[in-house]
């Protein structure tokens, strides 16, 4: 076996439960291979013992990578500081951090976090400010580390002398360190605070929706996100459609399918749906089995995008609606549009047996009517679906196509 089979065999049993056989996996290596370890496995083998954790399993590991002369590799000493915080001993962690003789990002980050981890916030900012002086900048990573620091009531002033840290570096409005402080107010239980970093932001991604909405559920205000939602959209102007799917995605990741259709009314109320938004909306109701909602969505337009047909048809054929799909289909050539190989590819593979052989014919003919009669993979897909519906004579006719082709 090469390095690489052997850390990923370390790996996959330490992220699937049994990072104690990983370990018995590096030993086996050190043991029987003849090949010499390498980063990879060591990584492999560090994370496997901050798993557990065991702190002597990560001290001999430790040793082994001495032994290696790798203990300046900058990715094990990330791997070494981070073993040493979960195993619990701070001071190991720092040893390895001021021994490396290189110090890109991703080590200030991981050495930030222990820091952090240690509730060693103080600390924490001065290294923020350490980093820079080593002309690194601070990213996203560097402060949702320290910012996790802050995980209750009680931890609210440091949280907020943190914010007063990342703003004084004009990073508050970065979306992803908005989200962490987001966060972060919404564990120390303060609704201020998470106000005002949201209403700073000028463009918000789902993520920062996210935030906000399992912050206000986390605090039991699940109600006030939609409100403070709803009267955004009515006061808001410009850039309401860039606002609204992200807003869509976090409710739709939250399962709160009523706020959808809540907020769904009162944009109709006032604003004309754009396609995109409208897109999203069908994706999110057909995805949760809400066809009649997706459906009412599609309707409302008279000019109806390619991509909105793709949406619906692909909605609706992955939860065995073919026969639905299928007249959507003909709505579609009626009115113009030609189906896309994704949109047949789709409708094919729902039909599975014989009691589908009626609706795979007719979206066979269908398609010898259209451009994609003679694509490769559209014949495949014909050939497999007379083959799953028992009609060998038709999947050897289409076979006798492909090969003619």
């Amino acid at each position: 076996m090469s390095v690489y089979t052997w850390s990923a065999m370390i790996l996959a049993h330490s992220r699937l439960g049994n990072a104690e056989d990983g370990l018995k996996i590096f030993d086996q290596m050190l043991q029987q291979s003849s090949l010499k370890p390498e980063e990879n496995v060591f990584v492999a083998a560090l994370e496997a013992c901050a798993t557990i954790p065991s702190l002597a399993e990560g001290q001999r590991v430790h040793k082994c990578i001495m032994e290696h002369n790798l203990a300046t590799n900058v990715n094990i000493g990330c791997a070494l500081i981070d073993m040493y915080t979960k195993c619990g001993n701070f001071d190991e962690a720092r040893k390895v951090f001021e021994r490396l003789p290189k110090r890109d990002l991703v080590v200030w980050n991981a050495m930030i976090a222990t820091y952090s981890h240690f509730k060693r916030i103080p600390e924490a900012l001065r290294l923020v400010q350490v980093l820079q002086q080593d002309r690194l900048k601070p990213n996203d990573v560097t402060f949702g580390a320290i910012l996790k620091a802050c995980s209750r009531p009680e931890d609210l002033e440091s949280g907020k002398h943190i914010h007063a840290h990342i703003a004084q570096l004009q990073y508050d409005t970065n979306m992803a360190v908005a989200s962490s402080l987001i966060e972060m107010y919404s564990r120390c239980g303060n609704v201020e605070g998470m106000n005002s970093v949201f209403h700073k932001l000028k463009l918000r991604d789902s993520n920062v929706w996210k935030s906000m909405i399992s912050g206000f559920t986390h605090l039991g205000l699940a109600s006030e996100t939609v409100k403070g939602c709803v009267m955004q959209m009515q006061e808001q102007a410009v850039g309401l459609n860039e606002a609204f799917v992200p807003l869509l995605k976090a409710f739709h990741d939250a399962s709160m399918f009523d706020d959808i259709r809540r907020i769904h009314a009162c944009f109709l109320g006032g604003h004309k749906l754009d396609p995109v938004v409208g897109i999203t909306l069908i994706e999110i109701y057909c995805k949760d089995k809400y066809f009649s909602d997706a459906l009412a969505v599609f309707n409302k337009y008279t000019c109806k995008s390619l991509a909105m047909w793709t949406s619906v048809i692909i909605g609706y054929t992955q939860h065995g609606l073919g026969q639905d799909a299928l007249l959507l289909l003909k709505q579609m050539l009626q009115e113009g549009t030609k189906p896309t190989q994704d949109i047949i590819l789709c409708l094919l593979e729902t039909c599975c047996n014989d009691a589908d052989l009626n609706l795979g014919e007719q979206i066979h003919s269908h398609i010898l009517d259209s451009s994609l009669k003679s694509n490769p993979r559209v014949l495949k897909s014909i050939a497999d679906m007379y083959e799953r519906c028992g009609k060998v004579t038709g999947a050897q006719r289409t076979d006798q196509i492909m090969s003619n082709a």
